[in-house]
């Protein structure tokens, strides 16, 4: 963006809602705003790990040398992460609240992963509808469903 030169993916999702978005994906209060951080904060310290076994197990490891212990722990790790995203959005239309925000963008690059991915996975209703929610706007499926590398 000009000069302006950021490098973790975070930071660079609350920096263009700030400078492009910040009447649709920037919350409209300081609460609403921190609760948006908060999920964001989530996904990386809590989502990113707990995923980071089944992915890269699957996608960036050779089928030879694939280590099925650690995807099949990692898939039930996220499984049980996802169980909290799960309740919060049985209450809630979007991650951060009632409309798409900032809060959507890391989590749902997240759940596009574990959807892509070829492993069973339990059933999470609230996840599942929110998903498609995400899989129905245009952005989403050009940004980001675009494949796994």
């Amino acid at each position: 963006d000009g000069d302006t030169v950021l490098w973790e993916s975070n930071v660079i999702v609350r920096y263009l809602a700030r400078k492009y978005a910040p009447n649709s994906l920037l919350p409209d209060s300081l609460t609403d705003l921190a609760r948006a951080e908060q999920w964001m904060d989530w996904q990386q310290t809590v989502v990113a790990p707990a995923h980071f076994p089944v992915f890269w197990g699957l996608i960036r490891t050779a089928s030879e040398d694939r280590d099925l212990d650690a995807i099949n722990n990692g898939r039930d790790r996220f499984e049980q992460v996802m169980t909290i995203l799960d309740y919060h959005l049985s209450d809630s239309a979007f991650v951060g609240g009632e409309s798409l925000s900032m809060a959507d963008i890391p989590v749902g690059i997240m759940v596009y992963r574990w959807f892509t991915l070829d492993i069973e996975r339990m059933e999470l209703p609230s996840l599942h509808r929110w998903y498609q929610q995400l899989t129905d706007r245009p952005a989403y499926k050009d940004t980001v469903m675009i494949g796994l590398t």
